[in-house]
């Protein structure tokens, strides 16, 4: 009875004064007039409370499922854009692996070459995040890169894209140059340290360009641009721009004072 009456109130709803009188006449029929009064309330929405149980069970059963699995396929993810990134614009780069740039920085061992780590990112993202170790922003290492002729130079970004373009470009310069493999997002998923830009402080946060790039471990936190990408594509090209007109400016420059020193 009560079944039956909790479904006949769904075409009901917005007549309280029928389901009143049906509810009166269910009590006043039935011996179990006393159970009617506070079951009939519960069993008008039951359907519906239902419907909710299961749904936001499924929801918690997917997410459990997903975060069991969300490092193990972020990191595939990783690699897989890399590998497509470096087969269609630096297939001829070679790649250095987060645990033998760790090895150095972190550990301490030697290697057959000092080695230095370029950030090839833009200075908002260095901001966030960058790899410890004896690490130069782009910038800092074009005002004196002569000095590091003889040295192993591994380039990073955010998942290797613009550091694998860097390092063909040090490489056609005659630089023994090698790209991070997998970059900053490949760093976190050996659980590796991030310092803040004061070098000092250690830190678990990590710059990505966007939702489609925010790959990084869990336990780190993903930090996007606030800008358009339009904005961000012009600082990108404005920024390559620079380094190529760099050297040559610089050669303009030192052309003059070898004469007058001649």
């Amino acid at each position: 009875v009560f079944y039956a009456l909790s479904s006949s109130s769904r075409g009901n709803r917005g007549k309280p004064e029928d389901l009143a009188s049906q509810l009166k006449l269910v009590a006043t029929l039935s011996k179990y007039s006393m159970l009617a009064l506070p079951l009939y309330k519960p069993l008008q929405h039951r359907p519906s409370i239902c419907r909710r149980k299961q749904a936001r069970q499924s929801t918690i059963t997917r997410a459990m499922s997903i975060n069991s699995n969300s490092n193990a396929a972020k990191f595939e993810q990783v690699k897989d854009m890399y590998s497509k990134n470096k087969a269609s614009a630096f297939p001829d780069v070679p790649d250095m692996s987060c645990e033998e740039v760790a090895s150095v920085v972190l550990q301490g061992k030697g290697s057959s070459e000092p080695l230095i780590i370029i950030d090839t990112r833009t200075q908002e993202e260095q901001q966030v995040s960058m790899l410890p170790g004896p690490v130069l922003t782009k910038e800092e290492f074009e005002q004196k890169q002569e000095e590091f002729m003889h040295h192993k130079v591994v380039c990073y970004c955010t998942i290797g894209m613009r550091s694998g373009l860097f390092a063909k470009r040090l490489r056609e310069q005659g630089f023994s140059a090698y790209n991070l493999d997998g970059s900053i997002l490949g760093w976190t998923h050996h659980n590796y340290p991030l310092l803040e830009k004061d070098r000092r402080t250690e830190t678990r946060r990590v710059h990505v360009y966007g939702k489609q790039w925010a790959l990084q471990a869990e336990g780190y936190e993903s930090v996007a641009f606030q800008v358009p990408l339009l904005r961000l594509a012009y600082g990108f090209v404005l920024q390559q721009a620079q380094s190529i007109a760099r050297p040559v400016w610089n050669a303009f420059q030192t052309g003059p004072q070898q004469d007058a020193q001649k």
